[in-house]
């Protein structure tokens, strides 16, 4: 019969358990420095080239108010189209960016703003139901919520999904399933794979903390994913 083994006398679990907890509060460390770059990039990019896109925007629209030719004019407003885009464009990184990681309001929260702002967007259905028993270490809150992000930025992007749903449960173990209804795809045998770049960082996040995800789909049948961390400290 197996001997339980005390970390507390034991001096080869002890150090085990130390290392683990030296490595645990450096990543918290470098999760909070990046979370904090992140912020730091959102602002800059609001502060300074939204504000110069804008700008440009209005000097466009003014100067195609006053000119005679129609080509000229319609190119102007071409002009004034794409750089509507492109602020388009980085309002939306800016959010991403700016988006926490589960630290302020717990990662629940964080994930019933990144499905809200999906159902904004697509006006598809959104479902959270959670079950959290231990609010998840930093670092594991971090790499969830940006698989989840990623996940439905995938389903805003290519899903064309009516419902989406989220379960999240959170004790010993951090265990997301997020599952749409959409067009479905053929996943990928190995990743990364060409057009699939998305779901081999997600892999690659969730092995990084000793993690698993699984993708589950099929033409026509929907998505599954399936994402589970250990929590132990």
């Amino acid at each position: 019969m197996a001997i339980p083994v005390d970390a507390r006398t034991d001096p080869i679990a002890h150090l085990y358990s130390a290392r683990r907890l030296a490595r645990r509060r450096l990543l918290g460390h470098l999760v909070r420095a990046r979370d904090h770059e992140r912020r730091r990039i959102a602002s800059a990019i609001h502060d300074a080239s939204l504000q110069s896109l804008a700008a440009a925007v209005a000097r466009l629209a003014r100067a195609r108010v006053g000119i005679d030719d129609p080509q000229v004019r319609y190119e102007l407003a071409q002009a004034e189209t794409i750089l509507q885009q492109v602020s388009e464009e980085l309002r939306e990184l800016t959010f991403d960016l700016a988006m926490g990681t589960g630290e302020a309001d717990g990662l629940a929260a964080e994930i019933r703003s990144l499905l809200q702002r999906l159902s904004d967007q697509t006006g598809a259905e959104v479902g959270l139901s959670e079950r959290v028993m231990t609010e998840p270490p930093l670092e594991t809150a971090c790499t969830a919520y940006r698989i989840v992000q990623e996940a439905l930025t995938n389903v805003q992007r290519h899903a064309r999904a009516s419902r989406v749903d989220v379960a999240l449960d959170a004790d010993t173990e951090l265990y997301v399933r997020i599952e749409d209804n959409g067009l479905g795809f053929d996943p990928p045998g190995t990743f990364p794979s060409p057009g699939h770049m998305g779901m081999a960082m997600m892999r690659q996040r969730a092995e990084a903390e000793g993690g698993w995800i699984q993708i589950q789909s099929s033409p026509g049948g929907g998505t599954v994913v399936e994402l589970a961390i250990p929590m132990d400290s």
